[in-house]
């Protein structure tokens, strides 16, 4: 019986229901399969976000001006001097990954500085998630992301705090 045969009200309301609770479920699956995906995704692209953090940190020290602090790439960080670090971690979880992005005191500020700062750490978590659009980090808040702008976010806040720091 298709929906125009369908004369009773109760009956009518019931099948609309149905179809839609189907259309839920279906769309609840395909979620599913693009967080699926981009956890399996996620390790590619946070080499590709090692990649564009030593390419920054290698431009950054070789046009620094005299006496600016030297950053320091390692994998998946970036240290400006004993001060300040950025630092990129994937968090595998059992349904999906999660970039975790901190910018902020460096661990060992407090052994290497005589004064420590008061800074507060900025911190991003990011859902890796590829649908038919591609690879993207999801903010929680409707926001897509790219690799290039993860970086570009950080560094730069990094860089306010180089600038910023006494």
């Amino acid at each position: 019986m298709n929906d125009s045969e369908i004369t009773n009200p109760l009956a009518k309301r019931l099948h609309e229901k149905k179809d839609a609770e189907d259309a839920q479920t279906g769309k609840n699956l395909l979620e599913k399969d693009f967080i699926s995906k981009g956890k399996a995704a996620a390790p590619d692209q946070l080499r590709e976000i090692d990649s564009q953090l030593a390419r920054y940190v290698q431009t950054y020290n070789t046009q620094r001006p005299a006496g600016a602090s030297q950053l320091r790439h390692v994998p998946n960080r970036v240290y400006a001097g004993m001060k300040f670090a950025a630092i990129f971690e994937l968090m595998p979880r059992l349904e999906d990954s999660r970039l975790h992005v901190t910018v902020g005191l460096h661990v060992a500020a407090g052994v290497m500085m005589a004064e420590i700062p008061n800074v507060e750490p900025t911190e991003w978590w990011l859902q890796a998630y590829m649908d038919d659009g591609g690879f993207a980090w999801l903010d929680g808040q409707g926001g897509r992301h790219n690799n290039s702008e993860i970086v570009d976010a950080a560094m730069k806040v990094l860089g306010e705090l180089l600038l910023t720091a006494p």
